[in-house]
């Protein structure tokens, strides 16, 4: 919550004061944050190797030490170079302390309720968005200098002391995955031992060679070029349309809320319904969503955008990390997903860069958004045709070993 808050959120809220300063154009302004996305994609998978062989633990302690350097290097920025740089640091210390971690973790934690639990934890994250108003007060109190230092501190006061709490896997501390009993389970009437469902084990190396991981970060790719062109010029593009930047920040709000619906929402119909097509609502959801926001003028269609695309946008992820465990496994499901995330930045890259210079080029944004409806639109179909992949020779962990 707090990273999502006062970094993924929070980074709307400083765009306009950095540009009222600086006189930067929107493009190279919106490419910090571009340039985020693909340190943070080259790094996942690199965090993810990481995750498998030491956990989370030591992961989220360096993260959080490096994002608050990078911060306080933010609080400094004198210069575009100096700004670009200060996201770089502060990217790879999220990324190691923070959202690729979580969901590994849960995913280590969770099997048969793997969607809605992974829903709960990114619930988090769209709460995150209610900080955005705080952070807009702090903003307007003190100036977005001593807001983005006060950020930097706040990491090494809140997140080094909750990874003391955080551990790999529920069996290295006698547990079994969903809280399920550790006992073996009870005899058949007629005395057997029903096993339990095994689970699929799939190395980095096998799953990048099916059709099924590269489908799902095709489709991601497009859900992250719609929801990173749409939040990072969210605020910016209501001031543009005459909605002050308090209101904007409270619509910033109401959108995180939203999306929280979606994550817990759809992760839960995830459990219980298959996740293809999930997922392909979810991309309906944003497609409608991004048609609808060029027309945005009033707080009444603002709304209605709210209503339509935030929950897709905040189901897209708990969908994505649970079908990529259902379909290739706990065992490597750090390294699997890492290198997944860091395919789907190139969507994440695209999107905010393309909003920006459309509008330094047409002085709007309604192009940008109509762009990427239909890359969510063509997506759909795409969604819907992903298969499980056939397991390799040993590609499933036996029941008895998870006894």
């Amino acid at each position: 919550m707090y990273v999502a808050g006062f970094f993924y959120y929070g980074f709307g809220a400083i765009f306009n004061p950095i540009i009222s300063e600086f006189g930067w154009s929107r493009a190279a302004t919106s490419l910090a944050f571009s340039l985020e996305r693909l340190e943070g994609g080259i790094s996942a998978p690199i965090v993810g190797l990481l995750f498998d062989r030491i956990g989370p633990r030591r992961l989220v302690i360096f993260g959080s030490i490096i994002a608050a350097a990078g911060f306080f290097l933010l609080s400094r920025t004198e210069s575009l170079a100096v700004f670009y740089l200060s996201f770089v640091i502060i990217s790879t210390g999220v990324g190691a302390a923070s959202i690729g971690v979580g969901m590994a973790t849960v995913a280590n934690w969770f099997t048969r309720l793997r969607s809605r639990a992974m829903g709960v934890f990114l619930a988090g994250i769209s709460a995150g968005g209610l900080l955005v108003t705080v952070l807009v007060i702090v903003i307007n109190l003190v100036g977005w200098r001593d807001a983005v230092l006060a950020i930097g501190i706040g990491f090494l006061a809140v997140c080094l002391p909750l990874s003391l709490v955080m551990h790999h896997k529920p069996e290295d501390i006698g547990l079994r995955p969903d809280g399920d009993p550790v006992e073996r389970p009870a005899p058949a009437a007629d005395g057997s031992v029903v096993p339990l469902k095994p689970e699929p084990y799939f190395t980095l190396h096998q799953a990048l060679r099916t059709r099924a991981f590269w489908m799902i970060c095709l489709v991601n790719n497009a859900v992250h070029l719609s929801a990173s062109a749409v939040v990072v010029h969210f605020i910016p593009n209501l001031v543009e349309v005459g909605i002050s930047r308090e209101t904007a920040a409270l619509g910033f709000a109401a959108l995180s809320m939203m999306a929280l619906v979606g994550r817990v929402g759809l992760g839960w119909i995830g459990d219980s319904m298959d996740k293809r097509y999930v997922t392909a609502l979810t991309l309906l959801l944003l497609t409608v969503g991004a048609l609808i926001l060029p027309f945005v003028h009033d707080l009444a269609l603002l709304a209605v955008f709210i209503v339509v695309f935030a929950p897709g946008y905040g189901g897209a992820p708990p969908v994505r990390a649970s079908l990529v465990a259902d379909y290739f496994g706990r065992r490597s499901f750090g390294s699997i997903h890492g290198m997944m995330l860091g395919v789907i930045t190139i969507g994440s890259i695209i999107g905010p860069t393309l909003a920006g210079w459309i509008f330094d080029v047409t002085g709007g944004y309604q192009t940008a958004y109509f762009i990427v409806a239909g890359t969510t639109a063509l997506a759909i179909p795409v969604a819907l045709l992903i298969k499980p992949p056939a397991p390799p020779a040993g590609a499933y962990a036996g029941a008895a070993d998870r006894r």
